[in-house]
């Protein structure tokens, strides 16, 4: 699976990658060698760096051959590899073993760094060979007691106002009263985080004390954003990250994610706070998405430009006469593009533009056509595609704007229709038995009943193991309150909120990562 860079098209491709799958896993086995994973995505700019000096390094090159089988996967089409396998960071860099656990890993190195880390892999393998099988025999065992005690566990404490707080007062204190936005080191815009803020405001109960503070940080944060190095003020949209505290030296790539989140933020906050101008700066953001990302024939939206700091450090002029402009990775992956539908219904309620609420409508018609023969959305256009839980819990978000904002009633009837409709689907495939509410990041193979192996060994490696990610569960949390207020379902209300009480754990070691679980919070308080 050759890697094309936009950089060098013409860039050597040595090594014989392998795709994820169980023959090469099986080769591993049966030579008894450990496996090189790459996570590298088409867009990040440490992944071309690393592919075109490390990796094509004489010393990395014969290292890999000699010891290793070479597994590359691209981690947005595979987010499921990516959630189990990432070392913080990409590229990723892991050392696994034939049973898929890891040994070591990294994320970017030099040809230097690699060759180390390779020599040190290939000495473990040799030296601690006996020792490395029981611990995978050891890990197996203890991630089947770790989903029973899952699917066991007592009632949690109740999600109290401390808890919140505690949230909120870490995302505030984080807040840079320096330069804006959040930390002291890279910037990323933190869209979590500003919504959660929002959310904030509206709520008027006994949390009004640090509303003012959110205000502030809030405006501040969008204004350094909007006016800062992320913002490409020639051709729209925004950068991923500055890689400088003082929001300079931006990453170039630009994702649908992150632009959608931004252009839902701008609207929704514009039309709440009263700034037209941040309601201005949404539009602009749309239109980049229109002229540069959307694949008009599908209705939906590509995932990403690569970075290209050349390129982006020229004026119009320059832009319209350059013969290489930014790389576009075409795929429409499913997941960002409900993020981007919620854009849209945000944008058109700021502007009162009635057709993009259509355009809204024909944008969850073409990911409602996505959907399996088990009614879940499939991550991307292709039949063989899995299902993640982040497509549909941001799918059933959108489903629920367009219910709760549509003004013609026979369209927002049938948006809640199918909000129910998925989120019975979703409960039934990916829903952990047991007295955990919490949802898999993965459904359940399509042969294998959820309710009766807590492992399934027809998954490779860490796959076999369920995952309950807190993120993507506090935004169901927060779906399911939406959706049990507007079907007057009890049921539901209660669901989200033991949800809630679950997700408590996750407070203490994830800090502002954690945000989401706060503004799960604040919806069911009614904000």
């Amino acid at each position: 699976m050759p890697f094309e860079s936009p950089y060098s098209s013409d860039s050597p491709q040595l090594l014989d990658w392998k795709p994820w799958g169980r023959e090469v896993f099986a080769q591993a086995a049966e030579d008894d060698t450990p496996v090189l994973l790459l996570l590298s995505t088409t867009w990040c700019r440490w992944c071309h760096l690393m592919d075109e000096s490390t990796l094509i390094d004489p010393l990395v090159v014969r290292g890999i051959q000699q010891s290793f089988l070479p597994v590359r996967v691209d981690p947005e089409e595979r987010p499921d590899i990516n959630h189990r396998y990432s070392m913080g960071g990409w590229p990723t860099v892991a050392i696994l073993t034939p049973e898929g656990e890891l040994i070591t890993g990294t994320t970017y190195a030099g040809p230097g760094e690699m060759v180390e880390m390779l020599s040190n892999a290939s000495e473990i393998w040799r030296e601690y060979r006996p020792q490395i099988s029981e611990e995978v025999a050891e890990l197996r065992l203890n991630a089947v007691a770790l989903l029973d005690q899952m699917r066991s566990n007592p009632d949690a404490p109740p999600f109290e106002d401390d808890a919140l707080a505690t949230l909120l007062d870490t995302a505030l204190l984080a807040f840079d009263e320096e330069y804006g936005g959040f930390g002291t080191g890279a910037k990323f815009p933190r869209p979590d985080i500003l919504f959660a803020l929002l959310a904030l405001l509206r709520l008027p109960d006994r949390l009004t004390s640090r509303q003012a503070r959110a205000r502030q940080i809030l405006e501040r944060t969008v204004e350094t954003i909007a006016g800062g190095g992320l913002h490409d003020t020639v051709e729209g949209g925004f950068f991923r990250y500055a890689a400088a505290r003082d929001w300079t030296a931006p990453h170039t790539e630009k994702l649908l994610s992150d632009n959608a989140q931004l252009t839902h933020l701008l609207a929704q906050a514009g039309m709440e706070l009263g700034r037209p101008d941040w309601i201005c700066l949404a539009g602009d953001s749309l239109a980049f998405l229109d002229t540069s990302l959307l694949q008009t024939e599908q209705g939906l939206y590509a995932s990403s430009h690569g970075a290209r700091d050349d390129y982006y450090a020229l004026t119009t002029r320059e832009r319209r006469r350059t013969a290489q402009p930014p790389s576009l990775h075409p795929v429409t992956y499913s997941s960002p593009n409900a993020v981007a539908g919620r854009a849209l219904v945000a944008v058109a309620l700021a502007t009162e533009d009635h057709l993009l609420l259509d355009r809204a409508i024909d944008l969850s018609d073409a990911l409602w056509e996505r959907r399996s023969e088990r009614g879940l959305v499939q991550h991307a256009a292709v039949p063989s595609a899995d299902c993640f839980l982040e497509a549909q819990i941001h799918l059933l978000a959108l489903l629920l704007d367009l219910a709760e904002k549509d003004p013609e009633p026979d369209r927002s009837f049938a948006a809640r229709e199918r909000a129910g409709a998925l989120w019975g689907d979703v409960d039934r495939y990916f829903s952990v038995s047991g007295r955990c509410v919490l949802l898999a990041d993965t459904a359940a193979p399509a042969d294998v009943p959820t309710k009766t192996l807590p492992f399934y060994e027809a998954r490779l490696g860490r796959l076999s193991r369920t995952e309950t990610p807190p993120r993507e569960n506090a935004l169901a949390a927060a779906c399911l309150v939406r959706l049990a207020r507007l079907n007057a379902d009890d049921a539901l209300l209660e669901r989200a909120t033991i949800m809630l009480r679950q997700l408590l754990p996750y407070v203490t070691h994830m800090g502002n990562f954690a945000i989401e679980l706060a503004h799960t919070a604040l919806v069911l308080r009614g904000a």
